[in-house]
């Protein structure tokens, strides 16, 4: 169940379907037996190992099925667009499956026979290589770039002693993300990023990272708001990527 107000994953218990073919005195399928789910728009109907219920704080139940060992990123994200919610619910909820389906052996979806001495379908630990962390932009150190481009400079000497002032000023804003909204970046440091985006290919790596991390910042968009500068600049940097 997703906490809204504490914006947290609480797990509430496994969800069966109470109408899957018991058998004996059983109220519902064993534990690990498939259920079926009916279908929508982006989960296909069939039998799914898991049937997760989904609270988003307005008592209403979505249905999230999953499978062992599918991709847990994709179901997380087609969930997020089923139901509406932005990108950054995805990881948690990438996250909440993950830790909710390890441990279940995988079935296997081919259609073919579980007999006929078949090799064990591996636990769901033993093959999920999902990245568990991310590196955003904003996060980049800026020492690495700040010191390459300053020894590429001592070389080719693409900066002057104004260009150097400024330079160091942009580095100094961007390695403080906290106060992204309170600092400024003018036109003159703009220029200077553009300036080091038209460096040699063999040079211009580290000024890519700068120019990502500024992407991040709030004067980003005074950067293209005249369409036809904009546009250049958008061009030659898609270009050097």
């Amino acid at each position: 169940m997703w906490k809204v107000a504490e914006r947290k994953w609480e797990y509430v218990g496994e969800v069966v379907d109470p109408s899957g073919g018991a058998g004996g005195g059983g109220g519902g399928p064993p534990p690990g037996a498939p259920k079926h789910y009916d279908g929508d728009l982006l989960f296909p109907a069939g039998e799914y190992d898991h049937i997760f219920d989904v609270e988003l704080g307005d008592n209403v139940m979505r249905k999230l099925p999953f499978n062992n060992g599918s991709n847990a990123i994709q179901a997380a994200d087609m969930f997020c667009a089923r139901e509406g919610l932005g990108k950054a619910n995805v990881d948690q909820i990438r996250t909440f499956i993950t830790k909710h389906s390890q441990g279940f052996a995988t079935r296997d979806l081919s259609g073919g026979s579980a007999g006929g001495g078949a090799a064990a379908k591996p636990q769901v630990d033993e093959v999920d290589n999902t990245m568990r962390t991310s590196l955003f932009y904003d996060a980049v150190k800026i020492e690495g770039p700040k010191k390459k481009i300053l020894e590429f400079n001592e070389t080719d000497k693409f900066m002057d002693d104004k260009d150097l002032k400024h330079f160091n000023t942009l580095c100094e804003v961007f390695s403080n993300k906290d106060m992204f909204y309170k600092t400024k970046i003018d036109e003159y440091h703009q220029a200077l990023l553009t300036k080091l985006l038209e460096l040699p290919v063999d040079k211009v790596f580290p000024c890519l990272d700068l120019y990502r991390i500024f992407l991040t910042h709030p004067d980003m968009v005074t950067h293209y708001k005249n369409f036809e500068q904009g546009w250049n600049h958008l061009s030659a940097f898609v270009h050097i990527l």
